[in-house]
């Protein structure tokens, strides 16, 4: 369940992003020309974030333990990073996407704290 979590959160972050990238108008009717240039700046961070969740992830499954650390901090980006866009204010055609990424960031950072191994945290 939370693989897919994962999955699911990197997908629509890329899909999001790279709409947000290609397609300049979907923030032009409510936002100030000022913006614009942090909105894309924004995109191309949420970019990198996707592909370096999928990095880490590669290497969990080999068994490397440390990057889950990584996981849940940029995990914790995307949160904070949609939810800005979620409680701004910003209805655009994206707006359900945004309130994804947001739960689903939310979901997988608590499912990785509750099913983390106690005994390796405390070594």
């Amino acid at each position: 369940m939370a693989t897919a979590t994962r999955r699911a959160t990197v997908a629509l972050t890329l899909v999001v992003a790279g709409a947000g990238l290609l397609d300049r108008t979907l923030y032009r009717p409510g936002m100030p020309e000022s913006l614009l240039p942090r909105l894309a700046s924004q995109k191309i961070v949420s970019l990198l974030v996707a592909l370096l969740v999928l990095i880490c992830l590669q290497a969990c499954r080999r068994g490397a333990q440390r990057p889950w650390l990584v996981v849940i901090g940029l995990h914790g980006y995307l949160l904070y990073a949609y939810a800005l866009y979620a409680f701004a204010g910003v209805y655009k055609s994206l707006f359900l996407c945004y309130m994804a990424i947001l739960g689903l960031s939310l979901h997988t950072i608590g499912a990785i704290f509750l099913f983390a191994d106690i005994l390796y945290c405390t070594r």
